[in-house]
Parts: C-alpha cells; structure tokens; sequence
C-alpha cells in the first residue's frame, strides 16, 4: 500500500500502527519520493506510506544543494551498479 495514511489503524488486525525506522533502500528512495514506515506491534504488519511532511522527514530535502548533490550521488551509484553488473 503506498499512499497518504488516513488513519493510524492496521489493515489487518486494526490496532494502533506505530512509526518506525525506515530500511536502507527505503531511505535511499525517499530522497525522491518521501516514504514512512508504520509498523504494527502486535500482529507485525508493515505499511509503507507517502509522508505527509516530506521536508521535516527527509532532512536531505530541507536544503535544494543537499537534494542535488544526493541526486547526483545516487545517479552515480546507479550508473556504477550497471556498469559492473
């Protein structure tokens, strides 16, 4: 499911989600796409959601030379796994 979060209630079970850490490739994708993770802690459920404050959770957004210079790296990284793989 990605999309804007309408309430904080699991899908599944429908107990109360709680925000948790992102994975690496998430945090790597919300430098273009602001992503949050909600966890829920009783049957373990995992929903990925667009953030609704895509700057007070992504600081690389904060600042436009931050975004550039990240954007720039992970075009180089991408250009770098494609040419060894």
């Amino acid at each position: 499911m990605l999309g804007q979060l309408e309430s904080h209630v699991c899908p599944g079970c429908g107990n109360q989600l709680r925000r948790t850490h992102r994975l690496l490739h998430q945090k790597i994708i919300s430098v273009i796409i602001p992503l949050a993770r909600y966890r829920c802690p009783s049957c373990g459920h995992i929903v990925l959601v667009l953030s609704s404050h895509p700057r007070r959770d992504n600081p690389l957004l904060s600042r436009p030379t931050n975004t550039l210079f990240y954007l720039i790296i992970l075009l180089a990284l991408l250009i770098l796994f494609f040419i060894v793989c």
